[in-house]
């Protein structure tokens, strides 16, 4: 019989085991994406089907479709941007992830610069459900990860949930933002949150999306390509609470290198991982889940809100025993 220590640590591994295998079954739909978005592209008229085809089924499509196109799709589709918005969401939600709740949702953020953003939900099998992306953070991700300093409306499958509201509510465009839902009227995010809690009760000038930039330098130089982009995404976080400036890089098998900023909510449990925002973005451009190369996390004050374990915690899930690879910043 076995003693009660190694049993429990064989059932243990043959947990973590399954939760492996169930996440690679899940995400192992991926493969399906193209034949999906063909599908969905189908139901759009004529014109507006030859340009999204161009645009969303190119090899180099990472859901962001810039301010030329989007209004040349708008002319042909005979529609405002945010009935546009509101129109993309089902090419969006194609990108969803979800092994769990198996419900896809899909969200288009609308930038200033009038480019347009998509987000899908994300979850993860085998961690908690508060480690999951939802659509609405992966839009807003997408877009200040490409450059936007605010986002204009955001169009979602379904009114979008306290946690949202409240992580929407950082923004430096929060006071103008329109949440855009079908057969319903833009409706301000002051509407759906008020008497909101937000940076400004906490003495917080800057919003999430304002353009900050945190001169950095590793304690340890390296300049391993990996590594500096997680250096450069923790430089331009957003951690007015915590001070603790960090970005994850990782690297697909393939080559492909993305970064994710870390980026706080006053709120505290809306804020998003730096590594939540990296695969945010490995997943829209349409990298394999299950075959990450290199993961690399930059942080500079973990005593205050170390992103370690959160990271491995999830990085387990995705690709097994792959190692974090951890470094240092400090200011310049």
């Amino acid at each position: 019989m076995l003693k009660p220590k190694i049993l429990f640590l064989t059932v243990l591994c043959l947990v973590l085991s399954i939760s492996v295998l169930a996440a690679g079954t899940a995400l192992a739909d991926q493969g399906d994406r193209r034949m999906q978005l063909e599908k969905a592209i189908g139901d759009f008229p004529g014109k507006a089907k030859a340009l999204l085809r161009s645009v969303v089924l190119d090899d180099g499509f990472i859901g962001i479709i810039d301010s030329a196109t989007a209004r040349e799709l708008s002319a042909r589709l005979g529609l405002g941007a945010n009935e546009t918005a509101l129109a993309l969401i089902t090419l969006a939600k194609v990108y969803a992830v979800p092994p769990i709740s198996n419900f896809q949702v899909g969200a288009v953020a609308v930038g200033l610069s009038g480019a347009m953003y998509f987000g899908c939900n994300m979850e993860f099998p085998g961690q908690a459900l508060s480690f999951s992306v939802h659509a609405e953070q992966a839009a807003t991700m997408n877009a200040w990860m490409h450059g936007e300093t605010g986002l204009r409306a955001i169009a979602i499958t379904a009114p979008p949930c306290g946690y949202c509201r409240q992580f929407l509510n950082e923004l430096a465009t929060a006071d103008d933002l329109e949440i855009l839902l079908r057969d319903a009227p833009p409706t301000p995010l002051r509407v759906l949150l008020p008497e909101a809690f937000g940076p400004t009760d906490l003495g917080m000038e800057l919003r999430l999306m304002d353009e900050s930039v945190q001169p950095l330098r590793l304690t340890t130089p390296s300049d391993d390509k990996v590594v500096l982009a997680a250096l450069a995404a923790a430089s331009t976080s957003y951690a007015p609470y915590s001070g603790n400036h960090a970005g994850v890089a990782i690297e697909s098998a393939k080559g492909v290198i993305v970064s994710g900023r870390y980026a706080e909510n006053a709120a505290y449990n809306p804020s998003m991982s730096p590594l939540a925002a990296a695969l945010v973005l490995y997943n829209f451009a349409n990298q394999d889940l299950r075959r990450i190369k290199r993961a690399v996390l930059v942080q500079t004050n973990p005593v205050s809100a170390n992103q370690r374990d959160a990271a491995k915690a999830v990085l387990f899930v995705l690709a097994g025993n792959l190692e974090l690879e951890e470094y240092a910043a400090v200011g310049e």
